[in-house]
C-alpha cells in the first residue's frame, strides 16, 4: 500500500512539474508562403549583408528618389523585408524580400526578390527571381528542385495570374490565365516572356 501511494505521489509531482513546460509550449511557426504588397510579412529576417548590396545596387537611384520625395534618411535595411523559408528544399535558408518603403512600390504592387543560399564553401546568395506584382504564392509543388511560384498581378475586374517553374537557371512562365472577377470565367493565355 506504501509502494502505491509514493508511485502515485511521484506521478503527481511529475504531472504538476511538466505542467508549466507543457502549458508554455508553442506550436512551431507556420512559413509564409503567400506575400503581397498589402501583406505584411509575419516573421522578418535579417537581411544578409551581400544580398542587401546586390539589392542597394539595383535600387540606389529609386532610394534616393525616396529620399528627395520624403525628406528622410533611412538605412538601406529600412527599404526592404525579408521572410525565410526553403525554396530549393535544400535545407537552407533562402529569402523572399519585398519592398518596405510604399516610396519603391506601385499604386497596389511591389517588387519581389528571391534569393538561394549558396553552399558553405561558396557563400553568400544567388538572386533566382525578381518581380514586380501584387502578389506571390510559394507553391508546393516542386520543378527541378525549385518550388513553383504563382505571380499574381490583377485590376477592378481582372486577374492575371503566372505560374513560374524552375528551368535549371531561371524561374520561366509555364502556364498564364486571366479571370473575370465578374463571371468568374478563366481564361488560358500565352505566357510573356521573362528577361
Amino acid at each position: 500500500m506504501t509502494r502505491s501511494i509514493s508511485d502515485q505521489l511521484l506521478a503527481f509531482a511529475f504531472v504538476v512539474a511538466t505542467q508549466p513546460a507543457i502549458a508554455q509550449r508553442k506550436p512551431a511557426p507556420r512559413v509564409q508562403t503567400s506575400f503581397g504588397s498589402e501583406t505584411p510579412i509575419k516573421q522578418p529576417v535579417k537581411i544578409p549583408v551581400d544580398v542587401l548590396r546586390q539589392l542597394i545596387d539595383e535600387n540606389f537611384k529609386q532610394m534616393a528618389r525616396c529620399e528627395e520625395l520624403t525628406h528622410a534618411h533611412l538605412f538601406p535595411p529600412e527599404y526592404f523585408v525579408a521572410s525565410s523559408l526553403d525554396i530549393n528544399r535544400d535545407g537552407s535558408r533562402d529569402l523572399v524580400i519585398q519592398a518596405g518603403e510604399s516610396c519603391l512600390q506601385g499604386a497596389h504592387n511591389t517588387p519581389f526578390w528571391i534569393f538561394t543560399k549558396l553552399p558553405a564553401n561558396v557563400g553568400g546568395y544567388r538572386l533566382v527571381f525578381k518581380t514586380q506584382t501584387d502578389w506571390l504564392d510559394i507553391r508546393e509543388t516542386s520543378t527541378n528542385g525549385y518550388r513553383d511560384i504563382a505571380d499574381v498581378a490583377h485590376t477592378a475586374v481582372t486577374l492575371f495570374t503566372t505560374i513560374l517553374k524552375f528551368d535549371g537557371q531561371k524561374y520561366q512562365p509555364r502556364a498564364c490565365s486571366v479571370e473575370d472577377l465578374r463571371t468568374k470565367r478563366v481564361t488560358r493565355v500565352a505566357c510573356n516572356p521573362r528577361e
